[in-house]
């Protein structure tokens, strides 16, 4: 229903614009700056448009080419508080609010002069004096000789608006507890820093920080201490070191520091000793004196690794081996001594083989219907089980297939099995249920996507309406027109569409309201932490109440305990996944599972 408003009010609010130019244009023999201009655009033919742009939510204003003000709608006046005795005849520097410098204004109507439009965010100030920031689109009216006739401003209130896709961003980018950049940006921060160093000759260390025997500080004093405590160690460190340094949570009680534009590697030796220095004098928490150390490993770009995962891999090593060593130092990595499974080349070839001769497995989480425990669906997730090294986390294999070309291949392999198992399970005589599968951006990409689905749809007999595809938001972002035009054609065919990841992204609420998408997945990352967070809760129930304003339905991942599916249930989100009612199951267990267990309470 939100969805339908909304854009019955674009049309109208376009429709308006239209007439207004249109009339104004029929209306230019009165000449530059005609006072009579709003008794005109009220009485007779023009009735229409006057009643158009009166009743629209975006505020419309028109000035004569002078820049001073000759009609307003009543938007203009609910947004601003001015009334037409205020500013008609006065030009809209009435609503500067001071934020801007002269240059902005000049740059606006150079474009305007220029192109005769321009479109952008102004922070102007009401009558009462409160700012806002408007998103405001100005066009140029023109005589027949070309000279400008009149401007039309046409704008909205975005304060609200953008104020929350910023606590959005933020949130997605920085720990909650320490306010420092999480491992999204620490991931965006290490590529951005290797970008910097590798045409030079210089280095990047990475600094992979554990306190040693936190956890007892944590069980003696409770969680809500230890926040406090990691809140003062991560105050230490932001103040100790300057520059370019990335200061990231990891997880738990680890860090990471990244350092990039090192002359020499010896440097990071120097960067560790001053930390461990750092935290030796005592912290005061709840009048409580408290001592730590921490173990460091480093590891350099280009020295050890290109990739920024594997260069935390590295680091997180050498930690390992710092903790082996009596704690409270730091170590280097050292190539030689990471095991078989942590060889690139060797890795790299067991992958090959692996995705060409279907050595890969297809496990399936359940998703539960949160009102009546029924499994509504189920996600396919790709596992990797090596005959001699054992279990393959997906961290370690995904990025891989990516750097070396083959995540297209195994998207394809992922998305055949899937479909093949959820027909298979409809001809076994259970009732059929939707199988959501993961494409990374290389295959969302391909030029033949739809056709390949179709055809993927057609050999296995799967009704496309069964099929979920699920795309994160850096992929939506990232070509947005090429992603509107793939998605409506996966939509044409009666395949529903998931943005996963929600909220660690770049979160346009401008964008999503537009995409032909029919779910909106929460990160587990804000999931995990609803019993004791706060900023958490908020922002879960932020996005349940936005996705059901924009009639989209909502699933949790990474649900483990009943205090997060009671909030999740009690603000209303449809659907559940996570281990508190199945972890990744293989086939055969999947299926025992829909035999014995259609409905979990």
């Amino acid at each position: 229903m939100f969805s339908r408003i909304v854009h019955q009010l674009k049309t109208f609010a376009a429709s308006g614009r239209a007439l207004l130019r249109k009339h104004i244009g029929s209306h230019r023999q009165s000449g530059h700056g005609d006072p009579r201009f709003y008794e005109w655009i009220k009485t007779g033919k023009n009735r229409l448009a006057a009643h158009v742009v009166d009743h629209i939510s975006e505020g419309i204003v028109v000035t004569d080419s002078k820049q001073a003000v000759q009609y307003i709608n009543k938007a203009f006046t609910q947004i601003t508080g001015y009334t037409e005795q205020d500013i008609v005849g006065r030009t809209p520097r009435l609503l500067s609010s001071g934020k801007h410098p002269p240059e902005f204004y000049r740059g606006m109507w150079s474009d305007i002069a220029g192109t005769g439009k321009w479109a952008g965010d102004i922070w102007n100030r009401r009558k009462n004096g409160e700012t806002f920031l408007e998103s405001i689109s100005i066009t140029t009216v023109r005589d027949r000789s070309g000279s400008a006739l009149n401007y039309i401003g046409v704008f909205k209130d975005v304060t609200v608006q953008r104020k929350l896709e910023e606590q959005i961003r933020f949130q997605a980018y920085h720990d909650s507890v320490t306010r420092l950049p999480n491992r999204n940006l620490l991931e965006e921060r290490m590529a951005a820093s290797i970008a910097s160093v590798a045409d030079g000759d210089r280095f990047m260390a990475v600094l992979f920080l554990d306190l040693d025997r936190f956890k007892r500080i944590n069980d003696t004093l409770g969680h809500a201490a230890g926040d406090r405590l990691l809140k003062t160690i991560a105050d230490r460190l932001t103040g100790c070191l300057v520059g370019e340094a990335t200061i990231a949570r990891f997880g738990g009680d680890e860090f990471v520091v990244v350092v990039p534009n090192l002359p020499h590697t010896d440097d990071s030796s120097a960067i560790a000793q001053k930390i461990i220095l750092l935290l030796t004098s005592p912290f005061y928490i709840d009048q409580h004196e408290l001592y730590v150390t921490v173990s460091i490993g480093i590891s350099h770009y280009p020295i050890d690794a290109a990739e920024p995962y594997m260069l935390i891999k590295y680091a997180d090593q050498a930690m390992y081996k710092a903790k082996e060593l009596g704690r409270n130092n730091f170590q280097l990595y050292a190539s030689g001594e990471h095991p078989p499974l942590l060889q690139p080349l060797s890795l790299e070839l067991s992958l090959r083989r692996a995705i060409l001769n279907e050595g890969l497995t297809i496990h399936n989480q359940p998703q539960i219907n949160a009102a009546t425990g029924e499994i509504v669906g189920v996600e396919a997730l790709v596992r990797w089980q090596h005959p001699e090294w054992g279990f393959i986390a997906p961290v370690h294999f995904i990025p891989l297939a990516e750097e070396i070309g083959l995540i297209t291949l195994l998207d394809q392999w992922v998305l055949r099995q899937a479909c093949i198992q959820a027909a298979a399970w409809q001809q076994q005589g259970y009732a059929p249920i939707r199988i959501s599968v993961n494409l990374s951006m290389l295959q969302f990409r391909q030029p033949n996507l739809g056709s390949f689905i179709a055809e993927t749809l057609s050999q296995t007999g799967l009704a496309p309406e069964y099929l979920e595809i699920e795309l994160t938001e850096s992929i939506v972002m990232s070509n947005p027109e090429m992603t509107m035009r793939t998605l409506h054609q996966l939509k044409e065919m009666g395949i529903r569409i998931s943005l996963d990841d929600f909220g660690v992204g770049y979160s346009s609420l401008n964008y999503l309201k537009k995409l032909p998408i029919d779910t909106i997945k929460i990160d587990q990352s804000f999931v995990r932490d609803i019993p004791q967070d706060p900023d958490d809760r908020a922002i879960v129930q932020t996005i349940i109440h936005l996705s059901h304003n924009l009639s989209l339905s909502v699933i949790a991942e990474g649900v483990e305990n009943d205090e997060q599916l009671h909030f999740l249930k009690l603000h209303e989100c449809e659907e559940i996944q996570g281990y508190l009612f199945s972890r990744p199951l293989p086939t055969e267990e999947m299926t025992r599972l829909l035999t014995a267990a259609p409905h979990l309470s």
